[in-house]
């Protein structure tokens, strides 16, 4: 049972860092709609933190390939258990997309593997993307677990949508 619980709750807090879709852009001038394709590999591991309520923190690192921003890294984070998570992913000339997300995953198979699926809630960013908007749909992946609580793992996900920004604000 122990297990079953340190696995969700990693899965939980992993989801609740990464990121995908739905939130609505502010209004803007040359809004376009442009097809967008993520794919991203990250790495999570949990850590203490008196702020969270449950007492740990987990903190998300990786990178990725992204239509619209080319080579990205990523970074995020969220309380074990509780809420959503935030993450943000940086193109290489310093744009950043931030999501505020949910996630979905499955039951944990005999590998330590499951699949998952985040959705944004919020999603917002800087220069061109300072108006952003994502379509419907999920990131969604498979999270392999190292070690039998779910504090540390992989994550490998892709999102295969739309992309909605303001293209006058392409030189900020």
């Amino acid at each position: 049972m122990r297990t079953s619980i340190g696995r969700w709750f990693g899965v939980l807090a992993i989801a609740t860092s990464f990121v995908t879709v739905g939130a609505t852009a502010a209004s803007a001038g040359n809004m376009v709609e442009r097809p967008f394709d993520v794919a991203i590999q990250s790495e999570f591991v949990t850590v203490p933190d008196e702020g969270c309520p449950s007492g740990y923190l987990q903190q998300i690192t990786g990178s990725g390939l992204a239509s619209h921003m080319g080579r990205l890294t990523l970074y995020g984070e969220n309380c074990l258990g509780s809420g959503p998570g935030v993450v943000t992913w940086t193109a290489a000339n310093g744009d950043e997309i931030t999501h505020v997300y949910t996630s979905e995953m499955g039951e944990v198979g005999p590998d330590g593997s499951t699949w998952i699926e985040f959705r944004d809630d919020e999603t917002y960013g800087t220069g061109r993307f300072e108006h952003v908007s994502l379509g419907e749909g999920p990131l969604a992946g498979t999270i392999w677990f190292y070690d039998e609580f779910g504090l540390e793992g992989m994550l490998v996900a892709e999102y295969h949508g739309t992309i909605t920004y303001d293209a006058s604000d392409r030189s900020n």
